[in-house]
């Protein structure tokens, strides 16, 4: 009986271990941040008149030396879109030169500061109107995109408010349905840490389909 209980063991911990390094080779895990800032100063030293700003990098780890980077690369709103486009295609084949990484990059070209407000101004009209106390989070980002132009809007709910970050988001989607901006929207919808009226910090996470 304990030798049938101890191979047990073995099989389910070795099944274990197995199970979890499939899950790496297919899923990644989120590598040694020293090499997610090596990866990132190199983008930013790449083309300092062309690339602003870096964000939403990611590296995954899938065993083996195999390593996969996620990022946007932000450029400014006057930049050539076309030099751009061609620099990131550069830049791809060079981070797998450099690192031996496969680079996935999302360029982002900002709409200029009217265009941002006149987007954020027609989000806001509309949000009001399901509720006073629906806010635009500051860190709403309007891009003309070097691919296709995306508005990410990311709407603030109060932290007493009793309806549920799916419902706000349907609602908000379909008050923007018809609007005449030609942007495809990323919308992001969150509750925020303070009362109505005291909107300082925001948890924003995309909604949950099963709620």
């Amino acid at each position: 009986m304990k030798i049938y209980h101890s191979l047990w063991k073995h099989f389910i911990r070795n099944g274990l271990k197995s199970f979890a390094e499939i899950s790496r080779r297919v899923l990644g895990e989120v590598a040694d941040e020293a090499l997610s800032e090596r990866l990132k100063s190199y983008v930013l030293a790449y083309d300092r008149e062309m690339i602003d700003e870096v964000v939403d990098l990611q590296l995954l780890d899938y065993g083996y030396e195999r390593y996969g980077a996620f990022l946007t690369v932000r450029t400014k709103c006057d930049a050539d879109k076309g030099r751009f486009l061609l620099l990131i295609a550069d830049l791809k084949s060079d981070i797998y030169k450099e690192f031996g990484y496969v680079a996935t990059i999302e360029p982002e070209v900002p709409a200029s500061p009217s265009e941002q407000n006149r987007i954020k101004e027609i989000v806001c009209r509309k949000i009001k109107e399901i509720d006073e106390n629906l806010i635009v989070a500051d860190s709403t980002r309007i891009n003309e995109g070097a691919t296709r132009p995306q508005a990410v809007l990311y709407i603030a709910i109060p932290f007493e408010y009793s309806k549920q970050e799916r419902k706000i988001y349907q609602e908000v989607q379909k008050k923007l349905e018809g609007e005449s901006f030609s942007y495809t929207t990323k919308l992001m919808v969150g509750r925020s840490l303070q009362p109505s009226g005291r909107h300082t910090k925001h948890i924003i996470r995309k909604p949950d389909a099963k709620r």
